[in-house]
């Protein structure tokens, strides 16, 4: 059995392999940090057994925008693809921000079409002062959220969560497409 754990020693995961097979774990982590990996063995015998690793980028040209602070500029009228992905030791979490400006009054509709069925997605508007306009929450997982509020021209904020705060876990056995793959789309238009 393999266990993985965050550089605080909390459980991300677990995995058991079979005797004689091999088995792939997957953990995203937050940028130079740690992770722990225990392995035990089953019965009285000492198997011998081998762990290798290799480290990727987990590419997203958007981060860091976990904070408001950090938002990344959105251009109405094109969609954009970016990764909603939890990270071990990642003390901001996982929501993305953006940011637009908004040349006239209007009615703004932001779409956010999640890549996976394991998350609820979350959108909310906020003005420049971070007082927040308007929220909506996808129905269940895996759903397009639309968000559709009145708005005066000015500059605004654009909040991407998962609807509890808590994504995907940063750990995955066998796979790791939905760790590395599945982002979400995110549209925003003014009439």
């Amino acid at each position: 059995t393999a266990t993985v754990y965050d550089s605080a020693e909390k459980e991300l995961g677990t995995a058991t392999i079979a005797k004689g097979q091999e088995e792939k774990l997957y953990v995203v982590l937050a940028t130079n940090s740690k992770m722990y990996l225990k392995v035990v063995g089953s019965g009285s015998e000492v198997e011998p057994y081998a762990i290798t690793t290799k480290a990727s980028p987990l590419v997203d040209e958007d981060e860091p925008n976990d904070t408001a602070e950090e938002a990344r500029p959105l251009n109405l009228d094109r969609a954009r693809t970016a990764l909603l992905q939890s990270a071990a030791n990642n003390p901001n979490g996982s929501a993305d921000f953006y940011r637009m400006l908004v040349a006239r009054d209007g009615s703004l509709r932001v779409v956010v079409e999640p890549g996976t069925d394991e998350i609820t997605v979350a959108v909310s508007v906020a003005d420049r002062k971070g007082t927040r306009i308007a929220e909506a929450t996808a129905p269940n997982a895996g759903a397009t959220v639309t968000l559709d509020t009145r708005i005066k021209r000015g500059e605004f904020v654009i909040k991407v969560s998962e609807k509890d705060e808590a994504p995907t876990r940063p750990f995955s056995a066998g796979t790791a497409k939905r760790y590395l793959k599945d982002g979400y789309r995110i549209t925003a238009t003014v009439k």
